[in-house]
């Protein structure tokens, strides 16, 4: 069985020789509601200190084909009428738009109405009827979302890594410059969202794209649903109860204003441990490693096929 919230609780109370509470999420008393929000604060401290495996989530991006449309446009002017914008289910920024007369890098800006919307930027002609592309780039990022595990992103219909998380001085670049898209995408990290360059086009869609995450979800209730914090006794954690009720200590030590230092110099060596331990290392082969790959970089060469 789980350790739940209310025996960390106890126990945290028993070693600080303080009478063990008999109710903690429901306690009006300052002590316990001090207990519980410690507890809470490492629990997030932790979530912060490692990628747990626990914690590893899969996030999919499923890349669908750009609707073309066809709308209005005046020189000067970011409203584009007479159009069609039942197809915009996302939030309205996550477009970026193509065609004649539309500035390089714009982006819909608000869906004013089904047959009208506003760009980010004015148009630079006019015209009527005028094709343009509306490609969605920008995707939110689940709920549970707390950070991306580096090198895990990949096209699965092209089998290339993603290249990324590109920065916003890199972003802007490929965006605003005059580059070569060439053939593997990039992505950017943005707030709460996710967003991927080139836009998705016709010829390269459908596809699929895909990476893991660290969930921000450390607590899991009585009914198996993970939740951010603890909210009832019953509530369990990913972490090892131990790491909750020695963190739940010195940070108690802390906020008393007493020494803390050893308690914390303790369970820092607990957390080392609980991280070597929670995912396997490779082995260190002193003869070289074996590469699981059959057909790479190192062993393809530059020129000569079929000399």
């Amino acid at each position: 069985m789980p350790t739940t919230l209310l025996t960390m609780v106890q126990d945290t109370a028993s070693e600080l020789g303080l009478a063990p509470p008999a109710a903690v999420a429901t306690a009006t008393d300052a002590q316990t509601v001090q207990l519980l929000a410690l507890m809470n604060r490492c629990g997030r401290i932790l979530l912060q200190s490692q990628d747990w495996s626990q914690l590893v989530n899969l996030f999919v991006i499923n890349l669908t084909g750009p609707p073309t449309i066809t709308g209005d446009l005046t020189d000067g002017s970011a409203v584009v009428t007479n159009t069609d914008t039942t197809g915009m289910t996302e939030t309205a920024t996550y477009y970026s738009l193509t065609g004649d007369g539309i500035q390089q890098g714009a982006r819909v800006l608000s869906i004013d109405s089904p047959t009208q919307f506003t760009m980010n930027e004015p148009a630079d002609a006019t015209g009527t009827g005028v094709s343009i592309t509306v490609s969605q780039d920008t995707y939110d990022q689940p709920a549970n979302w707390n950070n991306v595990t580096s090198r895990t992103n990949w096209d699965r219909t092209n089998h290339w890594e993603l290249q990324g998380a590109v920065t916003p001085q890199q972003y802007q670049w490929l965006v605003s410059g005059i580059t070569a898209t060439g053939p593997r995408r990039k992505y950017r990290v943005q707030g709460s969202t996710i967003v991927i360059w080139p836009p998705p086009t016709a010829s390269d869609t459908p596809s699929t794209l895909s990476m893991e995450y660290i969930s921000s979800y450390w607590v899991v209730g009585a009914d198996g649903v993970p939740k951010p914090r603890f909210t009832a006794d019953t509530d369990y954690t990913v972490f090892n109860p131990d790491l909750m009720v020695m963190g739940c200590k010195w940070l108690f030590f802390q906020i008393k204003g007493f020494e803390y230092t050893e308690l914390r110099r303790q369970w820092l060596d607990q957390v080392s441990i609980m991280a070597a331990q929670d995912q396997g290392g490779l082995t260190l082969d002193m003869t070289g490693r074996t590469w699981p790959i059959f057909i790479t970089p190192a062993n393809v060469p530059d020129t000569g096929y079929g000399m």
